[in-house]
């Protein structure tokens, strides 16, 4: 019984110091890895709110396509890329880690809104980054001006690269619309 004690207090303080090393690796990834890059991240929401302006029918439709868990995942991909990234070893688990803890910290700090933002900045849509840049490159037209469909295309380019001509992509940005205007009306 003695014995058996001692062992149980031995695993027990090796998990209790795997823990701590655990919690210390985190610590230090938050200060390295985000911290030091949350005033970039401050400066792109910002930088986004005076380029976009009021946005409220492109958060609504971004939110309601991508929901906050895809506003999320893609924001902080995207932004850890372009703001963090070492793009020595791309697609190494540095590269996955980094973006799950980005994410994490990214849905932490900040409000839905604001993750808009970033992610409105810095995703891929269509050969361009950035929402409003896109909009001009694909419909040459500026993001204001937009209609609510041309709107919606834009939004679902951001996770694929469709054909803007093709039959999947229309049925896609169909469906999208018709699901959209039951549930909020035009």
């Amino acid at each position: 019984m003695k014995k058996f004690k001692k062992v149980l207090r031995i695993v027990s303080i090796l998990i209790a110091l795997i823990l701590t090393l655990i919690l210390l690796s985190l610590i230090y990834w938050y200060i390295n890895s985000f911290h030091a890059y949350k005033i970039n991240i401050d400066t792109a929401i910002m930088e986004s709110k005076l380029e976009l302006g009021e946005v409220s029918e492109e958060y609504k439709l971004a939110s309601f396509i991508e929901g906050k868990r895809g506003l999320v995942y893609w924001g902080s991909r995207v932004a850890f890329s372009q703001i963090a990234y070492d793009y020595k070893n791309p697609r190494s688990y540095k590269w996955h880690f980094g973006t799950f803890l980005w994410a994490k910290s990214i849905n932490f700090w900040y409000c839905e809104k604001e993750i808009f933002y970033i992610w409105a900045k810095y995703t891929y849509f269509y050969k361009a980054v950035g929402l409003k840049k896109s909009a001009i490159k694909v419909f040459n037209k500026e993001l204001k001006d937009l209609s609510l469909k041309e709107k919606v295309m834009l939004i679902i380019m951001s996770k694929r690269q469709y054909k803007l001509e093709s039959k999947e992509f229309n049925e896609r940005v169909d469906k999208v619309m018709k699901s959209y205007i039951e549930k909020y009306g035009e």
